[in-house]
């Protein structure tokens, strides 16, 4: 994948959105993407379907990323548009395979927020590769696949760490069965409302 200059907005004339209601008055809150290598984005969101910056960077780089938290955080923005379309545009599906957090603003300074993403990354990334270690872990999912892995969702959710794994086996089968969950619960909804 492309991976963009931090600096640069990916929120931006040619993807921008008139928003369908004033958003003035909305608080910013950030949600943090991982990848297993510690690339990572920063989307700055106003609420669940409006987002004002989306930045590309490292969970390592705390200088770069305290300057991007402090420009999200301070700048006025211009451009507003849907965090989801942006980016699936960027990664396509592949978005589904972060991990994915929330960040409200806080009393805490950009810079202490950059150190919070970094020693959140690695704290995940460790549990991650704790439970890639031998193959009991692989057999309890595997053992989830072969039975209704959907009455184990709220496990499932708790598991999304694995996304970060350097073990491709415990990483591939974490996300089958999210999948499989994912489809369990729209078709429940679906057949639930006819």
């Amino acid at each position: 994948m492309n991976f963009y200059n931090s600096e640069t907005n990916l929120i931006n004339k040619k993807n921008a959105l008139e928003s369908n209601y004033d958003l003035s008055a909305k608080e910013i809150y950030l949600t943090i993407y991982f990848r297993k290598d510690s690339a990572m984005f920063v989307v700055a969101n106003l609420d669940n379907n409006y987002a004002c910056g989306i930045f590309a960077s490292n969970a390592d780089d705390e200088k770069t990323n305290s300057e991007i938290i402090d420009s999200i955080f301070n700048d006025k923005w211009e451009s507003v548009s849907s965090s989801r379309n942006v980016m699936h545009k960027i990664m396509g599906k592949e978005i589904a395979e972060w991990f994915c957090y929330k960040v409200q603003k806080s009393e805490s300074s950009p810079k202490d927020i950059a150190r919070s993403i970094r020693r959140i990354f690695h704290k995940l990334k460790a549990k991650s590769e704790f439970y890639g270690l031998g193959s009991i872990f692989v057999n309890v999912l595997k053992t989830w696949l072969d039975n209704d892995v959907g009455n184990h969702k709220e496990e499932i959710d708790e598991l999304s760490f694995l996304k970060l794994s350097d073990n491709e086996d415990i990483r591939k089968l974490y996300l089958v069965c999210l999948q499989r969950c994912d489809n369990k619960y729209n078709n429940d909804m679906t057949w639930g409302h006819l």
